[in-house]
């Protein structure tokens, strides 16, 4: 993964493409971060990047897993890095969000946030990080919605979609029917939001699909596995919830970063393409790192996040995750990874040419590319 910083960049013209390539390599090397992260290995094991005893997700970290993870404590060593080669470092734009692991490493460092994401489901993860964090009152409202889940005996279905009894059987329908049914009667988004994310965990777990993969294959009627009721896992899931929000809370609180249960910085979070919102952010602004870390490829070749997400977003009410979320997007099993940048090797030659006509940005780096 790759950090942008705030590296002033004069391009020895598009006429010479492999003078570009120099240039940025040698902006990069002379560039004072990398000083910082060779400081940051120093007298470290060979393996220090790989991080593979620190791994554990904790807290915020913790609230959902979502594929192709980022480990928190790179991200963090990297943001480390930047701040010590540029104390003035304060604001970070992350155009590619995913389910947060750079918004929650901003927030351990008081950073200012603002994460662009095309998926629902990672954008509903990224506000639920974001806060408020009313641990107290998460407590008792998860304590009430359990309480009405366990009173609803209606027997009718929350939603319904094609495709629905194939990859849930009716007994499970009708449950998750009952949870949904009882979280939109809780009146604080925050905690909707929360109860949504708990709620898209157990709609995963709960499905007919094959979980040693996040692209949807049903099993076979006579070889679907018996699993734990989607009220009592949902139960479960809160109440780590409840465990993981603590904890976030309390060391955000003591850290300074988090007053009353709020952010004392800034965190925005936005549903969309980030080709359009990227225009519209810069323009109130500049920012001190650009992390981008697009999604990429297709459903043949990369991790397939939109097949992830569209069982829990079928359930979800929209309106909570964002008032612009797209219908298309939840069309079918594969809309989102279509939608999502190479989300399709179909006419990518076309698109590609349609990239590097609109933006001198791509241009140049396609240019880069036919010389490497």
């Amino acid at each position: 993964m790759v950090f942008g910083s705030s590296i002033a960049y004069s391009s020895p013209g598009a006429a010479n493409p492999s003078g570009i390539a120099q240039h940025m390599l040698e902006t990069v090397l002379q560039d004072p971060l990398i000083d910082q992260i060779k400081a940051i290995e120093a007298g470290q094991a060979d393996d220090f990047w790989s991080f593979k005893n620190t791994a554990r997700r904790t807290g915020a970290h913790a609230l959902i897993h979502y594929p192709a993870m980022m480990v928190p404590t790179l991200q963090g060593k990297l943001l480390d890095a930047i701040r010590l080669a540029r104390p003035e470092t304060d604001s970070v734009l992350d155009p590619f969000a995913g389910s947060g692991t750079i918004l929650v490493e901003s927030m351990n460092r008081q950073l200012n946030f603002t994460g662009i994401d095309i998926n629902p489901l990672a954008t509903l993860a990224c506000l639920a990080k974001s806060g408020p964090y009313y641990v107290d009152a998460f407590d008792a409202k998860r304590a009430e919605l359990m309480s009405r889940i366990g009173a609803d005996k209606g027997r009718t279905l929350f939603v319904k979609f094609e495709g629905q009894d194939k990859w849930f059987n009716t007994d499970v329908s009708l449950e998750l029917s009952r949870i949904a049914r009882c979280i939109i009667e809780e009146s604080s988004l925050w905690a909707r939001r929360l109860f949504w994310l708990a709620f898209a965990k157990v709609v995963r777990s709960s499905c007919n699909s094959r979980m040693s993969t996040y692209k949807l294959h049903v099993h076979k009627a006579d070889s679907i596995p018996t699993r734990s009721s989607p009220e009592i896992s949902f139960a479960v899931v809160l109440e780590n919830f409840s465990n993981h929000l603590r904890s976030q809370n309390e060391v955000w609180t003591k850290a300074g970063s988090m007053r009353e249960g709020i952010y004392t910085k800034t965190t925005e979070i936005k549903l969309g393409d980030s080709r359009y919102f990227v225009d519209a952010v810069y323009s109130r602004g500049s920012f001190d790192i650009l992390r981008p870390s697009p999604h990429h490829g297709d459903n043949a070749t990369t991790i397939p996040y939109g097949q992830y997400a569209y069982l829990p977003l079928k359930w979800i009410v929209p309106g909570d995750v964002s008032e612009y979320l797209d219908p298309a997007l939840l069309a079918n099993t594969h809309a989102i990874d279509t939608a999502s940048l190479g989300g399709s090797r179909k006419r990518a030659a076309e698109r590609g040419a349609d990239l590097v006509g609109k933006y001198d940005a791509a241009k140049r780096y396609a240019e880069v590319l036919c010389t490497t």
